[in-house]
């Protein structure tokens, strides 16, 4: 499955991050049952989505350890929940056979999340001791703390839905607009909220894991779920000009700088292929929104 293809069509990446947020929403409202076959198909396109982002969020250089998060374009602070995303979806593959293996990958992009917070000091308490801990179930021991928890979590949403409606996109998604404030409020209320959930996910994936481990191994009829290998992309796997081996990795198999700074994205947000270091000059000099992505 190529995870470009979406980029190929047409869309921007802020409108591919909106289509995925529009599925997640279906499932997580339990809008599809978990035996409806169409539930595995919009798991899989929406994995083949986040894919790219995740891919277009490298290249780009998006997010760095050297900035502030007041320093975030308030428009980019959306991409912060991609990672949230993918662990999600990939907790939603049905496919007992590997299901031991999706989950260690869930929790690996939950993790991803958590310290992508951290980096940017948004992150929460309970966050910070769920990537200090290899037993989330410790992070909230007391009948106290889950009380104490639940109601922040309800905090959080009310806010959110309160924040959303006052910018008059309660039913189209959190669209670009004028107001930078409300705009980032809204994405940090986000960010704390998903917080809450990746820590709940991690302690239901620890519990999961654990069980499993202690089950025999049975084998399974093969079954229609997507192949998160197919899926993930690698800088090895990025398009050549038919030396069959990446721009981004030098003869050494080290990855290149000058290489990855040669991808260039299209007005439209395509990723076009590697270019000569005097047609990147040119590039550069050129009026910046010819070739930046529409965010």
């Amino acid at each position: 499955m190529d995870s470009s293809s979406d980029l190929d069509s047409g869309y921007s990446l802020s409108q591919l991050f909106d289509n995925v947020e529009q599925q997640y929403r279906q499932l997580d409202e339990g809008h599809l049952s978990n035996s409806d076959p169409k539930l595995q198909e919009v798991v899989t396109e929406a994995l083949k989505s986040l894919i790219t982002l995740q891919k277009a969020i490298t290249l780009l250089c998006l997010f760095s350890d050297n900035e502030a998060i007041d320093e975030v374009n308030p428009n980019y602070l959306k991409f912060f929940l991609v990672e949230f995303y993918l662990g999600q979806f990939v907790t939603m593959i049905n496919a007992r056979n590997c299901r031991l293996q999706n989950l260690e990958r869930a929790k690996n992009h939950f993790h991803n999340f958590l310290s992508l917070c951290d980096s940017y000091s948004v992150a929460t308490p309970e966050s910070i001791k769920a990537l200090k801990t290899n037993k989330p179930t410790s992070i909230i021991s007391t009948r106290e703390e889950r009380i104490e928890r639940f109601k922040k979590s309800k905090e959080l949403s009310y806010k959110l839905k309160e924040l959303t409606e006052k910018r008059g996109s309660s039913n189209s998604g959190l669209e670009v607009n004028n107001d930078s404030d409300l705009t980032k409020e809204i994405y940090l209320t986000m960010i704390d909220f998903c917080q809450q959930k990746a820590v709940d996910e991690l302690i239901s994936i620890h519990q999961e894991s654990e069980l499993l481990k202690t089950m025999p191994n049975e084998p399974h009829a093969a079954e229609s779920t997507p192949d998160i290998d197919q899926l993930t992309w690698r800088l090895d796997s990025l398009p050549s000009l038919g030396s069959g081996k990446s721009h981004l990795l030098d003869p050494q198999g080290k990855v290149s700088i000058y290489s990855i700074y040669t991808y260039m994205f299209s007005h439209c947000g395509h990723l076009l292929l590697p270019a000569s270091k005097k047609s990147l000059e040119n590039r550069c000099s050129a009026p910046a929104g010819d070739f930046l992505p529409c965010l």
